[in-house]
């Protein structure tokens, strides 16, 4: 029975893994989705918004990161393997995939939002749309590092929104028990 269940999860993944390959095949005029040294993109969460950014299939870092430039937010594409990091927790979530590229204050009520300027913006407004289903369809994985851990120590240097480099993604989809994703 589990294994059946298992199966079926693995058939709907490699479904999706299709899908997506096709869509950033159908895409080729933008850039690639990742590279050896940005081969995923981490956002930070805490105990307060975990669950929020898996309701609203939404992650978001500070006003700040879209100007980033050494954070090189611009090159997260449909097709980014992204992580969600809970820095209270040091618990990793994923494997998720970037829906779009950043936008800013896509969902200004998300996490919470002020007014500014007369506009309503979300506490969070540096916005990339989710796609959760591989991770759904792999049981909704995550893994709780210790403080010490050196993978631990490469997502918390993230701080709240970054690359990380193929190493590390490797390393990360080997602790949640998946696959990690062929370069398309």
């Amino acid at each position: 029975q589990h294994q059946h269940h298992q199966h079926q999860h693995h058939q709907q993944y490699q479904q999706q893994q299709q899908l997506r390959a096709q869509k950033i095949a159908a895409n080729k005029s933008g850039p690639a989705p990742r590279s050896p040294q940005q081969s995923a993109f981490v956002f930070a969460c805490s105990r307060q918004t975990q669950d929020e950014c898996i309701d609203l299939m939404l992650f978001g870092g500070t006003k700040t990161l879209i100007n980033d430039k050494r954070r090189a937010v611009g090159n997260i594409q449909f097709g980014t393997p992204l992580f969600l990091l809970n820095m209270q927790t040091d618990t990793v979530f994923g494997p998720f995939f970037a829906e779009s590229g950043m936008a800013f204050n896509h969902d200004p009520s998300a996490w919470g939002s002020r007014t500014v300027r007369g506009q309503k913006e979300s506490a969070y407004p540096c916005q990339v749309c989710v796609d959760i289903s591989e991770w759904e369809a792999e049981g909704s994985p995550d893994v709780q590092f210790r403080k010490s851990d050196p993978i631990n120590r490469a997502l918390r240097a993230t701080k709240g929104g970054g690359w990380v480099n193929e190493q590390i993604h490797r390393a990360l989809v080997t602790q949640l028990g998946v696959e990690f994703p062929p370069y398309e």
